[in-house]
């Protein structure tokens, strides 16, 4: 008796025996995509918190001459003004704000990528955030806190 991936699938051992599952091509196809999305799709939330004699447009004008993003000053109820960029096509968002729960400002990361180089990707812009965004706008006393996203 041959079934198909999708077909339901016996719930006891009895049942199940004899069974020869086979797929047809549309299954594979489906079971190619959905592994490779799994094993190849990361998605990263973080948040930093530290304390800068900067104001939010100094560090606009500070993160601009940095490079190599373009950052834009933007408002909204949820997180008064702000700073944001996009650093890649497939995504990848920042969010710099003043946030008195953490009595300075804060920095919210959303990252995503797929492929095969997605983790290492990730490696890299996350030391590069530590290593020269965060001393550009003179951060001190940073530290990881929970994402407002």
């Amino acid at each position: 008796m041959r079934e198909s991936l999708l077909a339901p699938i016996p719930h006891d051992r009895e049942a199940a025996e004899g069974v020869d599952f086979e797929l047809s091509l549309l299954d594979e196809e489906l079971l190619s995509r959905y592994l490779l999305t799994m094993s190849e799709r990361i998605k990263k939330i973080r948040a930093y918190a530290f304390a800068s004699e900067s104001s939010l447009e100094e560090m606009r004008v500070k993160l601009d001459a940095a490079g190599p993003w373009k950052w834009i000053e933007r408002d909204s109820h949820y997180f008064a003004d702000y700073l944001s960029t996009r650093t890649r096509d497939d995504y990848a968002m920042l969010k710099l704000f003043e946030n008195e729960e953490v009595q300075g400002y804060q920095l919210d990361i959303r990252f995503e990528a797929e492929g095969p180089t997605a983790e290492a990707e990730w490696q890299s812009f996350h030391e590069d955030l530590l290593s020269r965004f965060l001393p550009a706008v003179g951060a001190v006393g940073v530290r990881e806190t929970e994402t407002m996203n």
